[in-house]
């Protein structure tokens, strides 16, 4: 998949967010740029001062709606929450934690925040009431990562304790706790209402029940932790800090792709864009709009150019091509491919046959496939000598052994003698 639209900024991107067709980004510098997506031009930027745009942090966040940013101080125990148009901080929380802050995250609809810190404490502040509930129980090391449940009843709180908890929100005392995990927990993410994404440190992934407590899913294992994980139309686009973005089923959370889209540098944050878009932000301050079924027209223009080998290529890159008309196109150019080899042996011309059989070598499945017919039809000299004899027992060894001479004009003459 290429890119539709790109802008490169002066530091690595740490954050991104889509809002309307605007961008939010966040830069390890401290800037804070606001973009228009589909032409990538700049709007404003501002630096915030004190701001720990760290990329292996969670302690910062911008909401749903595009109207806040809340991002942890560096080196002291408080965070602060800025307006983004206004370019201005409209609220700081200076006593909740006695550590630094170490992770923020805006409820879905905005009206919460809640955060975490290497005190161990986690709290939730209300935009309505302006009052911060909690603490949700104190842990034995670093809040690492939250996520609110879709039905906004409920939250996952996530440490480097190996333990997550799950709180019904506004009751701190009761909570179901996830233990057994084997390593520090950097992000999770609800799926969906029961379903609970969780990411270890060294990249494993675990998709568990998050209320009875079982191992549902065991994806294939990340290059070192996830950078990018963003669930669109049955399926999820997933990264680790690589610079290819996988394509997983939602359902099985089987890898239906592992490149599906290949960049340049490595991928640190990604947000979806409208129904058809996915926006990457890269550490080397690259972003980079993509268009979903923007293959669906590439293939179309390698199919008529005749590019059989890469049209096959991009297929095999995204499985949802598949599901293309063109793909059904391509097949039959394939089909007919094979029986003009066919007829191209058969007939004694063996350098034609090679040549047209060239554009399809570079396609592993394909390839299998015509070296078996050559290799078969290393034979067929036999079974021409099976007919003129009439040696019937020989020409049906023949045709058994190798399937590909029913695709020949010899054995439609012959046929009926079977």
């Amino acid at each position: 998949m290429k890119a539709k639209n790109s802008i490169t900024l002066d530091a690595a991107i740490t954050k991104i967010k889509a809002v309307a067709d605007k961008i939010i980004a966040l830069s390890e510098n401290g800037v804070v740029t606001v973009i228009v997506a589909s032409s990538m031009e700049k709007i404003s930027e501002f630096k915030a001062p004190g701001a720990d745009f760290f990329k292996y942090t969670n302690g910062f966040d911008i909401s749903n709606d595009g109207r806040y940013l809340a991002f942890a101080i560096k080196g002291e125990p408080k965070y602060q929450i800025w307006d983004i148009v206004l370019k201005k901080r409209v609220f700081e929380a200076a006593h909740l934690h006695t550590a630094e802050v170490y992770s923020l995250c805006f409820s879905r609809f905005s009206q919460k925040l809640a955060s975490g810190g290497m005190d161990g404490k986690s709290f939730i502040f209300d935009f309505e009431s302006k009052k911060a509930s909690g603490t949700y129980d104190i842990r034995s090391d670093f809040i690492s990562a939250f996520s609110f449940n879709p039905n906004n009843k409920h939250i996952a709180i996530a440490g480097y304790d190996h333990e997550i908890r799950v709180y019904k929100l506004g009751d701190t005392e009761n909570y179901i706790s996830i233990t057994g995990l084997e390593e520090p927990i950097v992000r999770v993410d609800f799926v969906t209402e029961k379903e609970l994404a969780v990411f270890y440190r060294d990249g494993q992934m675990l998709v568990l029940d998050a209320f009875t407590q079982k191992v549902t899913a065991s994806p294939k294992k990340l290059n070192d932790g996830v950078s990018a994980f963003e669930p669109a139309n049955g399926c999820l686009y997933i990264c680790g800090r690589e610079r290819n973005i996988r394509l997983l089923g939602a359902s099985d959370y089987e890898e239906l792709s592992e490149g599906i889209i290949k960049t340049q540098s490595i991928v640190s944050a990604a947000t979806l864009y409208g129904d058809n878009g996915l926006i990457l932000g890269c550490l080397d301050g690259s972003i980079l709009l993509y268009e979903l079924d923007s293959d669906n027209k590439e293939l179309e223009e390698l199919l008529m150019s005749g590019s059989f080998a890469q049209a096959y290529d991009l297929v095999e890159a995204n499985p949802f091509l598949k599901e293309d008309d063109n793909f059904s196109i391509l097949e039959e150019a394939w089909q007919m491919s094979l029986a003009d080899i066919i007829h191209d042996i058969e007939d004694g011309k063996a350098d034609a046959a090679k040549k047209m059989a060239q554009s399809y070598m570079q396609i592993s499945d394909k390839r299998l496939i015509l070296q078996t017919l050559f290799k078969q039809f290393e034979e067929f000299p036999r079974l021409k000598y099976a007919i003129e004899r009439s040696n019937r027992e020989l020409m049906k060894s023949l045709i058994q052994k190798n399937n590909y001479f029913k695709m020949t004009r010899l054995y439609e003459k012959i046929k009926n003698r079977f």
